[in-house]
């Protein structure tokens, strides 16, 4: 996956995909897989923006229960198992823990009930997760054991505590990124940092689209038969395009929504609360929070906090009292907990969409479910699809749709889709090659976790370099290979894409400045930066932490 902006400029695609999160991973990963010339620009780093922000809970989809919407849950079901299955070495079967208390909704009979109903929903699919033998049936735990497990949730009128099993999107970022490199390896074109500012038109049909390179400065014209929105966040601008509104399209109301990361593990089991006091900020409807605290990576991911917002997305949107906010929230849910302010190594953000994009009298709900637009039919716009997605488990299933209509808008029946059942770039079952001697057990270990049966790849091109199975700085985690092939093969272009996005060295905090400082000198060396853009580029790292202290000299 090398970024080469000649071939978008000289090709007639048949399907051009705006956005690369999630939604248009799975998308561009789909068409290419049936058949399709595509196309795929993303306006920063490819799965930055909302796909980046999350709890990376897989949902089998446990909380449809109470509006009898038994349809979604299943669909939840069935893709938490196809994610399971296809990505092993990215996912993981997580337990999940919600204690029980006297009163009728979180009494035990009400969770055993929910239960059982999952089972009968999910009957057949919880045995296809994953490849070593599926899920466990849920079970409800007594008081004594679910005090012994959790001695910080709230004791009084604790009864006892649901169990079952979801999934764990181990490493997100690199989930997104290989649906976008199975898509690169089966045909499809892309660029990152390569950002729409005007849909073309032949006649009234929209053609492609005019977008501005973000590094280099020039504009490049990318001629497509149909062009699907996937832009998340900025999908409404997309849409305005579509429409020749004049100006700046009006902002919609949408939620950004916070996790926060904790240095402290908390046990091996994500556990889920409701909050004890009321958020009136919050858009669900100003009611009482559902929290959750999910094990990773020796730490725990806990979230998540709504804020409403309008106009553009971005990191500067979090401020230190939505951080502490949601903090103290959680205290305030477990009096035993004692998270501080100092506990905190991290946080993710994104933007997800509201019914209907703007206020429904006091109330700002969650938009619930994905809506896959026709433009042709909303606006009297040919050539254009909209995605608006609502959950990372469900992209596969929206990106699946949206390809078969637009498969009927070109003409031609749909193909079957494949991406349910092919497993995703480093997720094949043969194995792949084994990592070369040299490299310590434990690294090869690591190496497994992230890039699945292409581990042994991945380090084999680069050993006629010197120092290829060296860590990239005393004490760093990170092989020197590793660095190089995210820049060569991966399209990384920041130092900050390396550190985020292609490997784990900066996702539960910030790395220690040596670390940085050594990374951006292999990039500067690959990219030819000089040393003031090296420090640039550190310092750009060291911002995306704030307002969080950052302790950039442990290790």
């Amino acid at each position: 996956m090398r970024r080469n902006l000649a071939p978008l400029a000289d090709t007639l695609f048949d399907l051009l995909v705006i956005g690369g999160g999630i939604h248009g991973a799975c998308a561009a990963w789909d068409a290419t897989s049936r058949g399709l010339s595509v196309a795929l620009v993303e306006r920063g780093d490819f799965g930055s923006a909302t796909s980046a922000n999350s709890l990376k809970i897989l949902h089998g989809g446990l909380r449809y229960i109470q509006q009898a919407d038994f349809r979604r849950m299943r669909q939840s079901i069935r893709e938490r198992a196809t994610l399971l299955r296809l990505a092993p070495h990215l996912t993981r079967p997580l337990p999940v823990v919600v204690p029980t208390y006297t009163g009728l909704k979180e009494s035990r009979a009400a969770l055993w009930m929910a239960l059982r109903i999952s089972e009968v929903v999910g009957a057949g699919l919880n045995r296809e997760s994953g490849r070593g033998g599926g899920l466990p049936p849920g079970r409800i735990l007594d008081r004594r054991e679910s005090l012994r497990l959790f001695p910080w949730i709230e004791k009084e009128g604790l009864t006892g505590a649901a169990l079952w099993h979801d999934g764990q999107a181990v490493n997100s970022e690199r989930l997104t990124l290989s649906f976008l490199l199975s898509a690169a390896e089966a045909g499809a074109e892309m660029a990152n940092y390569l950002e729409v500012t005007r849909l073309l038109k032949d006649g009234s049909r929209i053609a492609g689209a005019r977008a501005l390179d973000r590094v280099g400065g020039q504009e490049v014209e990318i001629r497509a038969r149909m062009v699907l929105n996937a832009a998340g966040p900025w999908g409404g601008a997309i849409m305005a395009l579509g429409r020749n509104s004049a100006g700046a399209p009006p902002h919609s109301v949408q939620a950004l929504a916070i996790n926060l990361v904790s240095r402290r593990s908390l046990g091996e089991m994500a556990v889920g609360i409701r909050s004890r006091r009321k958020v009136a900020q919050d858009p669900v409807g100003g009611g009482r929070r559902h929290l959750f605290f999910a094990p990773w990576r020796d730490r725990t991911l806990i979230g998540t906090s709504y804020r409403a917002f309008t106009g553009e997305p971005g990191r500067d949107r979090v401020t230190e009292e939505n951080l502490r906010d949601l903090l103290a929230d959680c205290n305030q849910a477990c009096p035993g907990l004692g998270l501080s302010w100092e506990d905190l190594t991290f946080y993710h953000w994104g933007v997800l969409p509201l019914q209907g994009g703007r206020r429904s009298g006091a109330r700002m709900p969650l938009a619930a479910e994905p809506r896959i637009l026709d433009h042709g039919w909303e606006d009297g716009v040919e050539g254009l699809v909209s995605i608006i997605g609502v959950k990372y488990t469900t992209a596969r299933l929206v990106a699946e749709q949206a390809l078969d209509l637009i498969f009927r808008k070109l003409g031609r029946n749909p193909p079957p889709c494949r991406t349910a059942s092919v497993p995703i770039w480093g997720g094949e079952e043969s194995g792949g090659e084994s990592v070369p001697s040299g490299v310590p057990a434990g690294t090869a270990r690591r190496l497994e976790e992230v890039y699945g049966s292409r581990r042994g790849e991945v380090v084999r091109r680069y050993r006629n370099e010197e120092g290829w199975a060296a860590p990239a700085a005393e004490g760093c985690p990170v092989l020197r290979c590793e660095v190089l092939r995210a820049v060569r093969e991966e399209m990384a272009l920041k130092l900050a894409d390396v550190i985020l996005r292609r490997t784990d060295l900066g996702t539960a905090g910030c790395p220690p400045r040596p670390h940085l400082v050594a990374v951006a000198r292999i990039l500067g060396e690959e990219m030819g930066w000089t040393e003031e853009r090296q420090v640039q580029e550190v310092n750009d790292v060291l911002k995306i932490y704030a307002p969080l202290p950052v302790r950039t000299e442990a290790v």
